[in-house]
Parts: structure tokens; sequence; C-alpha cells
């Protein structure tokens, strides 16, 4: 079954709101931190089960070697992702990571 759940960045707190369809809407964020920073679960999991949602950077690693293929960013719709992810880690996301797309 799809879970559907979101995460919203709190510019001024500096962290993630959490909440799920049924869940009450976190009132302490403003409609501007909603409009520019809500992020969905996109009903996958790292190889480490940790939830993935938008905007979580993933380091994608050849299992053989070690060796580190490919760095993204989460984006919906991706289908090229999904047929990967349990190959993948969550290593950061786009505003507590942002030096990580650096390195793209």
């Amino acid at each position: 079954m799809k879970e559907t759940r979101f995460r919203v960045w709190d510019i001024d707190e500096g962290c993630f709101w959490y909440w799920g369809i049924t869940d009450s809407y976190p009132t302490c964020l403003t409609k501007e931190d909603v409009k520019e920073n809500i992020q969905q679960y996109i009903n996958l999991r790292d190889n480490h089960n940790k939830k993935i949602y938008e905007g979580d950077i993933i380091e994608r690693v050849c299992d053989e070697t070690g060796k580190v293929l490919e760095i993204i960013v989460v984006k919906i719709p991706d289908v090229y992702f999904e047929k990967w992810v349990c190959f993948g880690e969550i290593i950061g996301n786009i505003f507590e990571n942002k030096d990580l797309l650096n390195e793209k």
C-alpha cells in the first residue's frame, strides 16, 4: 500500500517537519515554507531501509568495487531512479548538504 508522507524544510528553525496525509499540518510553518520547500516521500527506501524523499541526495555505489558511480538528487517522477534505488544510500539532502551538490 502506498504511504503518503511529506516533509517541509523550516527555514527559520533549520529543520524538517514530517507528517502524513492523516496527520495534522504543522501550524508553525508559513505558507512560503510549504510552497517552496515541500517534499514528498517517494515510497522507496535506500539500502539501509531509510525512507527516500524528494530532494534527498543519493550516492550510488558499485557493489563489486565499492566505487561511487554517481551522486543524484531525487526528483519525482524519475523512473530511472527506481531501477537501482536498492543499491544507493541517502547521504544528505538539498537543504542541509548543499556542499554535496558540488561534487556531482
